[in-house]
C-alpha cells in the first residue's frame, strides 16, 4: 500500500509559514488571489504604494510551491466529491421512489383482489385503490390532471422464466385518460 500524498497537502521542503500562506490561498475558493491570501493572514496594508500587490516573498512562495496547480487539484477534488456526494443521494431517492412503488402496486392488488376493476367513482375501498394508483403514476412522474379519469384492473398473464417454465403473474394496469 503506498502512502501517496495529496497535491495539497504540504510538502517536505515546503516551510510552515509557506504553508499557511498556502492554506490561506487554497481556502479563497476558486476566486483566490495571492493579495488575498496575503492580507488573510498579514492584514491589510494601510498604506504603501504596494497596498494591491502580494511581497515578492509571497509570491516566490507560490511559485516554488506550485500553489495554482495545487489548488486547482484541491478545486477537482471537491467537485468530485461533490458530484459523487449528489450522485449517491439521487440513487438513494430512486431506491427509496422504487420501494414506494412497489409498496403502492402490492396495496392496489391487495385492495383490488375479488373486486375487480376499480374507478375513481368506485367504492370507498376504491378510493384507497385510486390513491395508490395515483402515487404510482407520481412516482414514475405522471401528473395527473383534474378531470382525468383514472381506471385500475388487474388481469393474469404469463411469463416464462429462465428455465422455461410458464409463470402465472398479476398485472396491474392503471389507465389514465386526460379531459
Amino acid at each position: 500500500m503506498t502512502d501517496e500524498r495529496k497535491p495539497w497537502e504540504r510538502r517536505e521542503d515546503e516551510t510552515s509559514k509557506a504553508y499557511a500562506g498556502f492554506v490561506a490561498y487554497l481556502q479563497l475558493g476558486p476566486q483566490r488571489s495571492l493579495v488575498a491570501a496575503h492580507r488573510g493572514i498579514y492584514g491589510d496594508p494601510k498604506q504603501g504604494p504596494k497596498r494591491d500587490e502580494a511581497p515578492s516573498f509571497f509570491k516566490q512562495w507560490s511559485v516554488d510551491f506550485d500553489w495554482v496547480a495545487r489548488a486547482r487539484a484541491f478545486d477537482d477534488y471537491e467537485m468530485a466529491e461533490k458530484l459523487a456526494a449528489r450522485e449517491q443521494v439521487r440513487e438513494e431517492a430512486r431506491q427509496v421512489a422504487v420501494e414506494a412503488a412497489r409498496e403502492a402496486v402490492e396495496q392496489v392488488i391487495e385492495l383490488m383482489r375479488g373486486n375487480g376493476p376499480v374507478t375513481e367513482r368506485g367504492a370507498p375501498a376504491g378510493s384507497d385503490v385510486m390513491a395508490a394508483a395515483k402515487t404510482i403514476l407520481e412516482l414514475a412522474g405522471v401528473t395527473v390532471p383534474a378531470g382525468s379519469t383514472l381506471r385500475v384492473s388487474q388481469t393474469r398473464g404469463g411469463s416464462t422464466d429462465p428455465d422455461g417454465d410458464d409463470t402465472p403473474t398479476e398485472l396491474l394496469v392503471i389507465e389514465l385518460e386526460r379531459p
